[in-house]
């Protein structure tokens, strides 16, 4: 493994289309790259070094699959640093309104359940973690939201529990004894199905009521982005079936809420009177 390889992936690379390394050099190519010169530790490690001396030292920007891998590493990175602040406007407004109406319990268990199997299946695939760094970061958000959900609701022996079953199925899941590469392929395919049920409570709920509750349409609509741009970035890095058709399908469905929340409003859902006199 090369210095840099938690960034790199240059397997999805057709080497042919990468130009010599003498690639002839012109005032304005100097000069350009020359600004470049003081991010070669960023930029360098982040699409090694083929693609580095090919967009950065030619800047030869007809090098379209340096070109891709460079667009998709900034958007991981970016998803990244977006996913570790996503859902903290979430977890504000409970703490501004001291209330978790409308929020699926359910759906942030199942998608917590995802998360972790996801991540260790990344993980030890040595997938470059810009193409799953903020399910990290979701993951553990996703545990302070289910904190406050239970604690709200005054269920402490019930988060002891979650939490103690959180830590034991990350251990499981991360020891090839316990979870042999055919199981945990197999968890993997599973997590689409995960992603589905995950969603479809929470947007039945906002069907039915009419109202997003107290759901962040901020946090929604960037993680409907984000979830867009992992496609993107999966489809570009990552040679893994699985991988592609869960993102495609959790694209699919944070869409569907996000539209949700730019339909209805926020806050307590719509008492059945209230609808009718509507």
């Amino acid at each position: 493994m090369t210095d840099g390889s938690w960034f790199q992936n240059e397997s999805q690379l057709d080497r042919n289309e990468i130009p010599p390394l003498n690639y002839p050099r012109y005032p304005m190519t100097e000069f350009i790259a020359d600004l470049l010169v003081p991010f070669e530790p960023i930029l360098l490690p982040l699409v090694g070094e083929k693609c580095h001396t090919s967009l950065f030292k030619n800047v030869n920007l007809g090098d379209t699959a340096c070109l891709k891998l460079f667009i998709s590493k900034g958007l991981g990175v970016g998803l990244i640093v977006g996913g570790s602040i996503v859902k903290l406007p979430q977890i504000l407004k409970i703490f501004s309104s001291g209330s978790v109406e409308g929020i699926s319990y359910s759906s942030y268990i199942l998608e917590t359940i995802a998360f972790t199997i996801s991540v260790a299946y990344n993980s030890r695939n040595d997938n470059p973690f810009t193409t799953y760094g903020e399910q990290v970061f979701l993951l553990a958000q996703n545990l302070i939201i289910i904190a406050l959900i239970l604690g709200y609701n005054a269920k402490y022996h019930q988060l002891g529990g979650v939490m103690l079953a959180f830590l034991a199925a990350l251990f499981a899941l991360f020891q090839p004894t316990l979870a042999p590469p055919g199981l945990l392929g197999a968890l993997q395919g599973l997590t689409i199905l995960i992603g589905i049920a995950s969603r479809v409570p929470q947007i039945l709920s906002n069907y039915t009521n009419r109202s997003v509750g107290q759901l962040s349409s901020i946090t929604i609509l960037l993680i409907s982005a984000g979830s867009v741009a992992r496609v993107f970035t999966t489809l570009q890095e990552v040679n893994d079936p699985l991988l592609m058709v869960g993102a495609v399908v959790a694209a699919a469905l944070n869409v569907v809420l996000a539209s949700q929340c730019i339909a209805y409003p926020s806050g307590p859902p719509k008492t059945k009177n209230a609808a009718k006199s509507q």
